[in-house]
């Protein structure tokens, strides 16, 4: 069972009323009302980086919505496809569960080796490659040279379908 409590769907027509939404993934208000400007874009950034929005005494984040108002499903959990958290357009939005939206994750800040699942193992001398599938750790071996461990990290990556854009670079 996911950490995660299942936010409810607002009203889809009156959001479909309310606002607009751009090609460029932006939602528009249609109408002034509550300190919120007609024709303003929806929503600030919240601490990590996602827009968030007031609907109705409750807070959104804007992709859910958006993604909402365009197709009319409202998802648990939504991922950006390219890993840019404000890019809301529709063709970079895609519904996945808890696993699909951990393999499509950016390389963390703390990665030293640049690739994600692959460290320097300093006892052995050696880089070690590792991948997760099923909440368990999988070792894929070590190896003298770097570009192997990467091969391997790769290779695992493609067997147990994570998304192309695993472990890219921050923006």
């Amino acid at each position: 069972m996911s950490i995660l409590k299942r936010m409810e769907a607002p009203n889809l027509k009156e959001i479909r009323m309310a606002l607009s939404y751009t090609k460029d993934g932006s939602l528009i208000n249609n109408f002034t009302r509550g300190g919120v400007v007609k024709g303003q874009v929806v929503g600030n950034p919240s601490c990590t980086g996602y827009l968030k929005m007031g609907w109705k005494h409750k807070i959104y984040q804007v992709h859910h919505i958006a993604y909402y108002h365009q197709t009319g499903i409202w998802a648990n959990m939504l991922d950006h496809i390219n890993g840019i958290i404000t890019d809301n357009r529709i063709s970079n939005l895609r519904e996945v569960n808890q696993t699909q939206n951990a393999r499509n994750t950016k390389l963390p800040i703390t990665n030293t080796s640049g690739v994600c699942g692959v460290q320097f193992h300093k006892h052995s001398n050696k880089w070690v490659a590792v991948i997760s599938e099923n909440k368990k750790v999988i070792y894929l071996g070590y190896f003298i040279n770097f570009e192997d461990a990467v091969k391997a990290r790769k290779a695992a990556e493609v067997k147990y379908g994570y998304h192309a854009n695993h472990g890219k670079l921050r923006a």
